[in-house]
């Protein structure tokens, strides 16, 4: 687990630069967990969206790390294609132009020479960067899309999220097993929301990975706890199949009650029609008008939970719709949706490359030593020969093995058909 720490609220100044409406009552339930804290380089800043706002993540000269637009106030670049500098502060690649970790502009160096500008320049509320209150928790970064008065306020009202489960906290006897996985779709967040939602649909969708297609004898779900932004129900595959809690907490927090075992998911809206979630099959909507209710046939008591009980969710626009329609490869495409993001991911695809490089040398090696064997007149059926034979095997055996190996940081088919 991660030691939390709650970023610091900006200076007067910058607290009062214009900054646009917050986002609508049904959008703003509180912080949103935006990126995986273990997966970023602290080294350089990360560019993010989060309710269709381009954000700037970065660690700054205390550790702690910030979430500003991704707008420098000088000429508008893309903050998040600049660096961090040695004292801390955030640098914009365009001008120079640095930042603090209250996004107050420290340095114009287009006014070295002229202190009395520099200074005036600089407290301006028109060269600060709007910040978003950021907090590090149990290896999540959350951010509150609300950069207002209010949603400082806000933050500083609710320390910790609303959507942290107690069994992340470490008095709750529980222990967190698996790592943070992140990807990016482009799925509208309702769509998906209402299929993580949906659990009858794992034996099929899942099968091979999650459950098996012979679980499902009958999905039974029933209504176990409803309060103001929280839903909680118990479901079995059949009338002899063990219960499971499910719970959905607004806006964005589902969980799996396994017993012993607890699967934890967040849905984070980024930008319209994106979300960070691995899902594929809601592409056909595009040809319903995007809109789930009318598509779908939901007979089942299983199928109408989120609609019936769930009320508003937050998508970034009304009707925002789903980008244009992907091939599977596509939707599978592991490079783009994670591996790129994740530090650890780009490590280890290094690691693969340079193996497989010092491989194919060593074999080519190999290979040239045992043809000058042959031109020099030696003994073919010598054990060198056959040690030879070996490396040369061994090495293109490993080749082939870590091609393999790299093709799943790329992409990885899925065939139903070929899963029994």
């Amino acid at each position: 687990m991660q030691r939390h720490q709650l970023s610091r609220r900006p200076g007067a100044a910058c607290a009062a630069r214009r900054a646009p409406p917050p986002p609508p009552a049904s959008l703003a339930f509180g912080r949103y967990p935006l990126v995986v804290v273990d997966q970023l380089d602290p080294s350089r800043p990360h560019a993010a969206h989060l309710l269709g706002t381009q954000l700037v993540l970065w660690r700054d000269a205390t550790g702690s790390w910030r979430a500003h637009e991704d707008k420098c106030p000088h000429r508008l670049a893309p903050l998040s294609e600049g660096r961090i500098e040695p004292d801390g502060t955030l640098q914009c690649a365009y001008h120079g132009w640095t930042f603090d970790g209250s996004g107050a502009c420290t340095h114009i160096p287009q006014l070295r020479g002229d202190d009395k500008a520099h200074c005036v320049a600089c407290a301006s509320r028109r060269a600060c960067v709007r910040s978003f209150s950021c907090q590090e928790l149990h290896g999540l970064l959350w951010v509150l899309p609300d950069s207002s008065e209010a949603g400082w306020k806000q933050a500083a009202a609710m320390p910790t999220p609303a959507t942290v489960p107690p069994e992340l906290t470490p008095s709750s006897g529980w222990a967190q097993t698996w790592t943070w996985y992140m990807r990016d779709l482009p799925l509208r967040y309702d769509t998906v929301m209402e299929n993580v939602f949906d659990p009858s649909h794992v034996p099929f969708a899942h099968h091979g990975l999650q459950s098996k297609r012979s679980t499902e004898q009958g999905t039974q779900m029933s209504l176990k706890a409803q309060e103001r932004d929280t839903i909680t129900a118990d479901y079995r595959f059949g009338p002899a199949g063990p219960t499971t809690t499910i719970t959905f907490q607004a806006p964005n927090f589902v969980s799996y009650d396994f017993g012993p075992v607890q699967l934890l998911i967040y849905t984070t809206p980024t930008r319209p029609g994106w979300v960070r979630i691995i899902h594929g099959y809601e592409r056909a909507l595009l040809a319903q008008k995007n809109d789930w209710r009318a598509a779908y046939f939901m007979p089942a008591q299983a199928d109408r939970w989120l609609d019936d009980r769930g009320g508003a969710v937050p998508t970034c626009e009304p009707g925002a719709p789903m980008p244009l329609q992907m091939t599977k490869r596509q939707v599978l495409d592991r490079y783009s949706q994670h591996t790129q993001h994740c530090k650890h991911c780009q490590q280890a695809l290094k690691n693969v490359e340079v193996a497989a490089a010092v491989l194919a040398v060593c074999g080519t090696l190999a290979a040239l030593w045992l043809v000058a064997r042959g031109v020099a007149g030696l003994p073919l059926l010598a054990p060198a020969t056959g040690l030879g034979l070996l490396a040369v095997a061994a090495c293109g055996w490993g080749v082939a093995a870590l091609a393999a190996l790299r093709q799943k940081f790329f992409f990885e088919d899925y065939v139903h058909a070929d899963k029994e």
